[in-house]
């Protein structure tokens, strides 16, 4: 790989100025200007500045809250923040354009705090920031060094102790800039040289992580014209994300519900990530075992879409995968009662540490499949459309709890065998 020298140049010139088009977006050596950063969570105080961290090298950390490899980055990053706290601030920056606001973060907040992984690190929803340092990707990490200066754009990978080192002490670092992905181009074309109204039918799959997408795990977004569909792209995904999703798209009542993906065992560390101890972990396993799938055509529905993309995935994999009806043992959710109503349609909330809570359909479904762990799967049969609110004497933690709720308000859970449409992966034939 190419190395680049980022070095913060003698006589930066600051180019937050409101232009034509807008503006203009920072890169190496230029000065950033003295941000505000309102509504801090994890800090002393509500508000700061950047001037405030003047002196230290100041790690600006760009993420959402549905970025799976922005929140598996966070124990380094509060680690490195330990080792270095009289030299180094790293600001974690949400963003309204990635569809962050604060309520999702807190409760990712609280989330990763009830499971032991509590974040400390200052936190806030910053568009200016976003504007100076624009990107597709995530996590995008913004390197200042102590002078105000832009030292370096990187991904997830050139976050390292070594990095901080060498940034403290020379003020430099030989690293790659972080390439970013413009969304707008198909992955393997240049659009502005092959115009996508010109493309009748296009579509490349990649087998192992690609760094200028993001740092680890993945995402997804439609290919749209007109409002209309042609295509999808998976962007750094394990096999069983990507099937999931397929699944979810192409299996009329699938509801979320993982145990209706059947796979072989032997190959389950191939098709996706099950469990990892850090970050690096996280990015060993991508590089060789992620995938990115784009394709591109005709103007079709979501249906169809998808069925499109298990047949490349078909083609390019060590995989088949196909959607079968099978008889299978499950657990079915009915009425007790079918001339009578369940729940309430209204929302309604109860006392839970603290705060006033919901109690839908929707999290009482949850805690059962949370329960069963993918060992059977789920089935609505109570006929309710849209969710529906109760209202128990405490909040449900557990099966127990979700059965007496379930009991009072006319439903019940039947153990049956039903023919379903599964998902079924096998293993190709080893050649």
């Amino acid at each position: 790989m190419k190395k680049y020298l980022l070095a913060y140049a003698l006589a930066g010139a600051c180019l937050y100025a409101q232009a034509q088009g807008g503006i203009r977006p920072l890169t190496i050596g230029d000065t950033v200007p003295d941000i505000t950063f309102n509504n801090l969570l994890n800090y002393p105080a509500k508000t700061a500045k950047l001037s405030d961290f003047r002196g230290k090298l100041v790690i600006l950390d760009f993420w959402a809250t549905w970025c799976a490899s922005c929140i598996a980055a966070f124990p380094k990053l509060q680690k490195l923040q330990e080792d270095y706290k009289k030299d180094l601030q790293v600001l974690m920056i949400a963003s309204p354009e990635s569809g962050d606001d604060f309520p999702k973060i807190s409760s990712l907040l609280n989330r990763l705090k009830k499971n032991n992984k509590a974040v400390n690190l200052p936190i806030t929803i910053n568009s200016e920031a976003t504007t100076l340092f624009p990107h597709t990707a995530l996590p995008h990490y913004v390197w200042i060094e102590r002078d105000g200066r832009v030292l370096a754009i990187t991904g997830a990978d050139e976050v390292t102790t070594d990095n901080i080192k060498t940034a403290l002490t020379k003020g430099a670092l030989e690293v790659g800039q972080k390439k970013d992905f413009n969304k707008n181009n198909l992955f393997g074309l240049d659009s502005s040289i092959v115009p996508l109204k010109k493309i009748e039918g296009y579509s490349i799959l990649i087998k192992g992580r690609m760094t200028n997408l993001n740092g680890g795990g993945g995402f997804g977004y439609y290919r749209q014209r007109d409002n209309s569909y042609y295509g999808y792209f998976f962007a750094n995904a394990s096999l069983i994300s990507i099937y999931n999703q397929i699944a979810g798209e192409t299996i009329n009542d699938f509801d979320g519900d993982f145990a209706r993906i059947v796979f072989p065992a032997a190959d389950s560390n191939l098709l996706g990530l099950w469990h990892y101890p850090d970050t690096d972990s996280l990015i060993r396993w991508y590089n060789k075992n992620g995938y990115t799938l784009d394709f591109y055509g005709p103007p079709t529905n979501h249906k169809e879409l998808f069925k499109k993309a298990l047949w490349l995935l078909n083609e390019g994999t060590p995989f088949n995968a196909e959607i079968v009806i099978r008889k299978t043992t499950c657990l079915v959710l009915r009425r007790i009662d079918t001339a009578k109503e369940c729940g309430n349609k209204n929302y309604t909330t109860i006392q839970y540490n603290g705060q006033q809570r919901t109690v839908a359909i929707s999290d009482i479904k949850s805690i059962y499949k949370d329960w069963l762990n993918g060992r059977m799967p789920f089935v609505d049969r109570s006929g309710l459309k849209g969710d529906r609110y109760f209202k128990p004497d405490k909040y449900p933690l557990g099966i127990y709890d979700a059965q007496k709720v379930l009991a009072g308000n006319n439903l019940k859970i039947t153990e049956e065998q039903l023919a379903l449409p599964l998902m079924i992966i096998t293993s190709k034939p080893k050649l």
